[in-house]
């Protein structure tokens, strides 16, 4: 499980979306939860995916999200694990080139 968050993370710091939506769980999921700062808290999977769907990639933009922290649960039956992670990170550069 930490090795699919730290994919995700990498997806996400270089903008390749589309990656990681086949990275999440199954629509219809109970207990779908998502935070991304201040943007919002997710809690379906089509919020989720809505996120992931055309994000912006700027030119000269930083992200580098480093994650902390993990903490994972594995069910009793040991076929479904629940994780949580803390993060860290910057963001840095133009979102508009004409500026």
């Amino acid at each position: 499980m930490e090795n699919v968050f730290s994919k995700y993370m990498h997806l996400h710091n270089v903008f390749e979306d589309e990656q990681i939506k086949p990275l999440w769980v199954s629509r219809g999921t109970p207990g779908i939860h998502a935070q991304y700062t201040n943007v919002g808290v997710y809690t379906d999977y089509d919020s989720v995916m809505m996120y992931h769907t055309g994000r912006p990639s700027p030119k000269g933009k930083l992200i580098l999200h480093e994650t902390t922290t993990p903490l994972i649960e594995v069910a009793e039956d040991g076929q479904t694990a629940q994780g949580f992670w803390l993060m860290a990170g910057v963001e840095s550069g133009l979102s508009d080139l004409a500026l």
